[in-house]
């Protein structure tokens, strides 16, 4: 949620209404995934990339994405959160996402998810 409300204020002041959903909703699906990245982070990151220490969040007894549903599902979640955003924003008319801005999003969120190895092994 805390994504959209910027994306839809931007289609607001460009007076495009006629994108305010789509906006939205790759702003919520970014939002989630962009806190479950987190969640993801506190156990594989380092001091460096998180700026706290890693484990805060289990030590705090946080339920977390990754405490719920496991670390694997997590990573699957974030991977299936940006692409569902990414389509999204992909649809747009015109060139809505500035040169390079796609793949800074899915470098950020994209690498703890790899789905060729997730595929089970026959």
């Amino acid at each position: 949620m805390l994504l959209g409300l910027p994306m839809v204020c931007g289609a607001v002041l460009a007076g495009r209404y006629d994108l305010m959903e789509k906006l939205r909703k790759a702003g919520i699906k970014l939002g989630i995934a962009f806190q479950i990245q987190d969640d993801v982070l506190d156990v594989e990151g380092t001091l460096e990339k998180l700026g706290k220490s890693q484990g805060s969040d289990e030590k705090s007894s946080k339920a977390t994405f990754v405490s719920c549903y496991g670390l694997e599902q997590a990573k699957r979640q974030v991977f299936t959160l940006t692409d569902e955003a990414m389509k999204n924003l992909e649809s747009l008319p015109g060139s809505y996402i500035p040169y390079g801005s796609k793949y800074a999003i899915t470098d950020y969120f994209k690498p703890s998810y790899d789905p060729e190895k997730a595929k089970p092994h026959l």
